[in-house]
């Protein structure tokens, strides 16, 4: 009776692990983020549990950037002088996810249904603004299911097109240090 009560309890903390694990190993990646527009953010991308890293140096702007979708809030550094600000994301430039997130609360919004993007499982969503029953703003958004961050996103505007797409994603654990402010940063008081 012993060993079966033994074998119960390994059985319950072996299935335990696995999950807690299993979550930690889904919950997380690594990409490239690209884009077609010559100056737009893109980068390495790192992404973990509603918070999402930046950073390509070799940018003309120099991007490095934290983001956490919960708090809507975005830390930018500043490579030059070693400063950091934080933001509201939706209004960052710099962080793509955030301003077209911000962009698309005004527009009509039809969710068309499931899609694979680059080996993952999304949900797809078309955000446009007709005018005169023409459509002049179209935004097409692509959600991860798993993640519940977009994979690829295309837009059309009056001015300009163009496309924000995360590539090469690779699943499982990253780096959690990538989420922390370096030591050697010191904040930079917001104008």
């Amino acid at each position: 009776m012993n060993k079966m009560l033994v074998f119960h309890r390994q059985l319950i903390v072996w299935l335990i692990l696995f999950f807690f694990t299993n979550g930690l190993l889904y919950g997380q990646f690594s990409a490239d983020l690209i884009s077609d527009q010559p100056n737009a953010p893109t980068g390495k991308f790192t992404f973990s549990d509603k918070r999402y890293r930046l950073e390509n140096l070799e940018h003309p702007a120099k991007i490095f950037l934290i983001s956490n979708i919960e708090t809507n809030q975005t830390i930018v550094f500043n490579p030059e002088d070693s400063t950091y600000i934080i933001k509201n994301r939706f209004k960052t430039p710099s962080d793509p996810f955030g301003t077209w997130e911000l962009f698309c609360n005004d527009l009509t919004k039809n969710e068309v249904g499931p899609e694979t993007i680059n080996g993952l499982e999304c949900r797809k969503t078309i955000y446009n603004k007709l005018s005169s029953n023409t459509e002049v703003i179209k935004v097409v958004r692509w959600e991860s299911v798993k993640y519940k961050i977009p994979i690829k996103i295309t837009y059309n505007l009056p001015q300009s097109e163009g496309f924000f797409e995360l590539i090469n994603i690779v699943e499982g654990p990253v780096n959690e240090e990538l989420f922390e402010i370096p030591a050697f940063y010191e904040s930079r008081w917001q104008k």
